[in-house]
């Protein structure tokens, strides 16, 4: 065998080296990692997809070390069409595809996961004020939950069935209709894809065949293994659905960082593959076969190191504070590990947004609303809404009769037309007085549903109140419509009184700090 010692030496040290450092960095951070699954900042991530897409990335990375071993043995010349069949055809796209469908998965997961724990809470918390019949869009993500977070229903018909169509479609070389039309159409995307570059595949080829007979040469992007480069296609798209999924995380509900490793693991695997594209289309013709080998099997393997590295061992450092406890009670010591400042340090400087302000934006409603869920004081919202919005209502109606109001409280009281509308507050069928009797059986009289802690004259002048609705001398026939805006405004003073205690509070969280951070509202 004609081999050239130095390029097996090279090839040698190399693969040797991405042994001892890449290899084993990745499945030793990720051994970890998953030890730490129980833990709050790792639970969501999907650690068990992960641990698939680390051995996926493991595998690619021996594989890409054994191509390049193999050119240091010259395999290129004595053995092309062994070789090309290998890394090109089976071994090669298995292992790639492996680890793009896994990847996507745990994206789509994540995304999943986050919707779902958003809209679930939402539609808790809409109970208690509306009740509507109508299903929006976040009854798929309650409706799916239950099967989408099953690992073995993920694997049955999702996983096996699209990673099984892409790698019969990539190996068999001539797709007929017949095959086309058995396909299930939720995977067409793959076989489109597949189907294109195969086909470019093929035509390059058979142009390259042509100009070689007519003695005129081969162009640019159509010489010796070029046209394989458009395999790459597929892992791109793949790359680009996890960027789309994953930009639909909402940072302002980000507590954990999760779409910043997303984003930032996605845009390193899609530079993989325009290097691919760089190197086997652009400069082909420039570089030869063994340094070309070379090139992509170190840059690579050093872009599946840090994409694992990114989501084990940068957010083990992040979230020290977190898992330091749990080490210690373990005893177990974790190398490159160094105490990280608390990400809530820098909460000290982010600037206070004023109570009403946080209240009148739709985001910050939620966010205040779940840290009051938290705390079991979710009632002094709930109050707050539905007696805002009854306080809107009469307004709007007395404007719109052109009734003069003197409103000393303009534009405190005043909450986004996009939060849930009360099914109290909104019955045309009802009078203002049974609104405001309803509204004071909820959330004012002893025993109420969801009552508020208030002042004891507070709550005595609002008892008498619904005490005497049924007498002769009853005092809502004695209030003018005008009279009914301004009829809770104790109660709504007391209530934001009250809540400005937990605000206090909910100010040195992580979840205010990533809403004023993504969301910059507005400042007293």
């Amino acid at each position: 065998m004609n081999i050239n010692i130095t390029n097996l030496i090279i090839s040698v040290l190399c693969c040797v080296f991405l042994c001892v450092t890449c290899v084993f960095s990745m499945i030793y951070y990720t051994y970890h990692y998953y030890n730490m699954r129980h833990l709050q900042p790792f639970r969501r991530r999907q650690p068990l997809l992960f641990v698939g897409v680390s051995i996926a990335a493991v595998l690619s990375c021996l594989s890409m070390q054994a191509y390049l071993l193999l050119h240091g043995l010259n395999w290129q010349k004595t053995h092309p069409e062994l070789l090309h069949n290998i890394f090109f055809e089976w071994e090669g796209p298995v292992t790639l595809y492996l680890l793009a469908e896994l990847f996507l998965i745990r994206v789509g997961m994540i995304v999943f996961e986050v919707k779902y724990t958003m809209y679930s809470f939402r539609e808790k918390w809409k109970s208690y004020v509306s009740v509507s019949e109508e299903q929006g869009d976040s009854s798929f993500y309650i409706r799916w939950f239950p099967k989408l977070r099953s690992p073995a229903w993920i694997a049955l018909y999702v996983f096996l069935p699209t990673f099984a169509a892409v790698v019969f479609i990539h190996t068999f070389d001539y797709m007929h209709n017949t095959y086309i039309r058995t396909c299930n159409l939720i995977f067409v995307c793959p076989y489109v894809y597949i189907y294109i570059c195969t086909y470019v595949k093929k035509c390059a080829l058979f142009r390259e065949e042509t100009k070689k007979k007519k003695n005129r040469g081969g162009s640019l992007l159509l010489q010796n293994d070029v046209a394989t480069a458009f395999d790459g296609v597929p892992v791109g798209c793949y790359i680009c659905a996890g960027l789309a999924l994953a930009w639909t995380i909402p940072k302002y509900k980000d507590y954990f960082e999760m779409h910043g490793e997303l984003v930032s693991t996605l845009k390193l695997a899609l530079f993989s593959v325009l290097l691919y594209f760089l190197l086997y289309v652009v400069f082909a013709k420039r570089i030869g076969a063994f340094v070309r080998a070379l090139l992509y099997a170190l840059s690579y393997c050093c872009i599946l190191w840090l994409i694992v590295m990114r989501s084990t061992w940068w957010i083990m450092r992040q979230y020290y504070s977190c898992i330091e406890s749990h080490l210690s009670k373990t005893n177990t010591k974790i190398l490159g590990l160094f105490v990280h400042p608390d990400p809530t340090s820098r909460l000290s400087v982010v600037v206070a947004v004023d109570l009403s302000n946080v209240l009148k934006d739709p985001k910050g409603f939620e966010l205040f609303m779940e840290h009051l869920f938290s705390e079991l004081a979710s009632e002094n919202l709930l109050c707050y809404l539905e007696l805002t919005q009854f306080r809107q209502m009469v307004k709007l109606k007395c404007e719109r009769n052109e009734t003069e109001i003197n409103d000393p409280l303009n534009g405190i009281f005043v909450l986004s037309a996009q939060l849930p509308q009360s099914s109290i507050v909104n019955n045309s069928r009802w009078s203002d007085e049974q609104k405001a009797i309803t509204l004071i059986e909820k959330y004012i009289i002893v025993g109420a549903q969801n009552e508020v802690n208030l002042s004891y004259d507070v709550k005595m002048s609002y008892v008498k109140l619904f005490q005497n609705k049924n007498n002769q001398t009853n005092p809502f026939h004695l209030m003018s419509p005008s009279d009914y805006i301004f009829l809770f405004d104790p109660v709504l003073k007391e209530v934001f009184r009250l809540m400005r205690d937990s605000y206090s509070r909910f100010l040195t969280t992580n979840a205010y700090c990533k809403y004023v951070e993504h969301t910059k509202p507005r400042t007293p």
